[in-house]
């Protein structure tokens, strides 16, 4: 999970980097790291609660 919101964080930052910046992709891509940290903090929870 980590490695796939790595991998999202550097897609965004790819393309703010690029000066041809396409709101709306780097919007799509910011709220699936969003998602993806909160499906990974989820899991961690549940996680630690079983533990």
């Amino acid at each position: 999970m980590l490695n796939k919101i790595e991998k999202t964080k550097k897609k965004l930052e790819k393309n703010i980097d690029l000066r041809n910046i396409n709101c709306e992709e780097i919007l799509e891509i910011s709220e699936e790291i969003d998602e993806l940290i909160v499906e990974y903090y989820k899991n961690n929870r549940k996680y630690n609660l079983l533990k």
